[in-house]
């Protein structure tokens, strides 16, 4: 193999050496890691590389891990998203993260609670009850606009009508 070592450093003391790819797997913020000279001997704290292997393997599986909540948050699986974003988290604690899973939970109590909104709105627009249907079915509009709230809104107006 052809290639020069990438010697780094963390603030703690920790150093070790990457090979360019490894350098390069490590994404932009280098997990804590700055480069620095190569030393005149190996230094005496250097990471083993199945340690450095390991933390690389974290970040790539945080990365993942973020990027599958994204994906489950854009088809608006927020159970899911919010599973991905806490172990997220328990690799790397960061406050933005911590910030995201506050805004999920947040988000998957607020569906829950329109969840029973609609199921009580469906059952006084089907006894009937016009105005009680459209004053409940207008609160759970509030949490999040559906087609399917706004069809049954519909209804609650044509009821009232006649």
């Amino acid at each position: 193999m052809n290639f020069s070592w990438i010697y780094a450093e963390k603030s703690d003391g920790c150093a070790a050496k990457f090979t360019p790819a490894v350098w390069a797997a490590m994404g932009k913020n280098k997990n804590g890691w700055v480069q620095v000279e190569a030393p005149a001997k190996a230094p005496a704290k250097a990471k083993t590389d199945s340690k450095v292997l390991e933390e690389v393997k974290k970040e790539q599986t945080y990365k993942e891990l973020l990027e599958a909540a994204k994906e489950a948050e854009d088809i608006g699986d927020m159970q899911s998203t919010f599973e991905k974003y806490v172990a997220a988290y328990a690799i790397k604690k960061t406050a933005k993260l911590k910030k995201s899973i506050d805004k999920v939970q947040a988000l998957i109590v607020d569906l829950e609670a329109q969840k029973e909104l609609l199921m009580s709105g469906e059952a006084e627009l089907e006894n009937e009850n016009y105005a009680d249907a459209l004053e409940i079915l207008e609160s759970a509009l509030e949490i999040k606009s559906t087609p399917h709230i706004l069809a049954l809104i519909q209804a609650c107006n044509k009821g009232l009508e006649e």
